[in-house]
């Protein structure tokens, strides 16, 4: 019996040593895209602290399917080399415009009928480029006047 219980320690402790104690753990989950209503939003990059600007992606225009991409300046908007702003269609297509690192500066993509998507990447002085807004348009019916 004592040899017994001594296997079954050795055992134990061998079993914790190495790690296996049948409790699975879970594997760290990649960013994954979220939802806000129809909008869905992709895994984006933090900025540093000081280094903030703020993109802002208007609704897709219902009548013409036109989306209009703007630099709202922010902390860090003189540390901006560069934006590159990256429209991929639901048709296949794929357009890069530059956006200009001004306060108030816009370029203007034609969309499609369906969801299309939206990525923006800022690139420092430093060097370093930061995808700071990954989201989709999609479609948007005609505002409709009150009776």
């Amino acid at each position: 019996m004592k040899h017994a219980a001594c296997g079954i320690a050795i055992l134990l402790i061998c079993t914790l040593l190495t790690g296996c104690t049948g409790i699975p753990q879970a594997p760290n989950a990649p960013n994954q895209p979220s939802t806000n209503g129809n909008v869905v939003f992709g895994p984006v990059d933090t900025m540093p602290a000081g280094s903030n600007v703020t993109i802002q992606v208007a609704q897709k225009d219902a009548i013409h399917n036109t989306i209009d991409v703007t630099f709202a300046g922010g902390e860090g908007q003189n540390q901006v080399k560069s934006i590159d702003v990256i429209y991929k269609g639901h048709d296949g297509i794929t357009q890069t415009q530059s956006l200009n690192p001004l306060k108030g500066a816009t370029v203007t993509f034609q969309g499609t009928t369906q969801t299309d998507n939206i990525q923006v990447y800022v690139t420092l002085y430093n060097g370093n480029r930061y995808k700071v807004v990954d989201q989709s348009s999609p479609v948007v019916g005609p505002a409709r006047g009150g009776i």
